[in-house]
């Protein structure tokens, strides 16, 4: 390959969601209250699917179930941690917390204070406040998702369908992809909120808490 093709190549990459390279902990600002990081944790690239967490947990985990899951003991029905509903609860053990503390916060962990794990409401505003195209980035699908405020139409990020870990087996890698947020539901303790995007669109779902799945982070700097 010619130095010309090569260099037209990575600008190219580049140019797809307007970065530099190697940008690992770089964010894109879309117009909204957050920016969005470009890669998953441990992702090297954009496309990557990067590393998968349980909810709440801070290491890459792709052998799960409830008998390994940190804030449980053994059963969606015993959990020792972020729980409302006493019906979820270790001896009814209910703290009524929903959103996840820094300790238990894989980017702020992975990545520093000024990262976390998105929120309920800020996917909500990346679906909302965003357009969002099916395309493929180096071979791998996703959706491209691209800023609607004027301003802000030039710049995107790309999310790769990624999978989930459960039962120590990935599912669904080349058609859909989950997104841990940061809030738990109340009355279903034992799931977590998700952005799930597939071949047919996105919404907002939730997942069991031990499952594993892809982590996109955001800040405010």
């Amino acid at each position: 390959m010619s130095n010309k093709v090569l260099l037209f190549a990575l600008t190219s990459v580049v140019s797809f969601i307007g970065l530099p390279l190697n940008a690992q902990h770089a964010s894109v600002d879309l117009g909204l209250s957050v920016k969005w990081a470009t890669c998953n944790i441990g992702a090297d690239k954009p496309e990557d699917h990067g590393d998968y967490f349980s909810w709440g947990e801070t290491e890459n985990k792709r052998i799960n179930s409830w008998d390994t899951y940190k804030y449980s003991e053994g059963s969606p029905k015993a959990l020792l941690k972020y729980c409302s509903n006493p019906a979820c609860a270790w001896h009814e053990l209910v703290d009524s917390i929903s959103v996840l503390e820094p300790d238990d916060d894989v980017a702020q962990v992975k990545w520093g204070a000024d990262w976390h794990i998105p929120t309920k409401a800020q996917i909500d505003e990346l679906v909302e406040g965003c357009t969002w195209t099916k395309t493929t980035l180096n071979g791998v699908e996703g959706y491209r998702v691209t800023g609607k405020k004027p301003g802000y139409t030039d710049r995107s990020i790309f999310l790769p369908y990624t999978g989930k870990y459960y039962d120590g087996k990935l599912f669904n890698s080349r058609t859909h992809g989950y997104y841990w947020s940061k809030e738990c539901g109340t009355i279903t303790s034992e799931t977590a909120f998700t952005l799930e995007i597939y071949t047919k669109g996105h919404s907002m779902e939730s997942q069991p808490r031990y499952e594993s799945l892809a982590v996109r982070p955001v800040t405010k700097k």
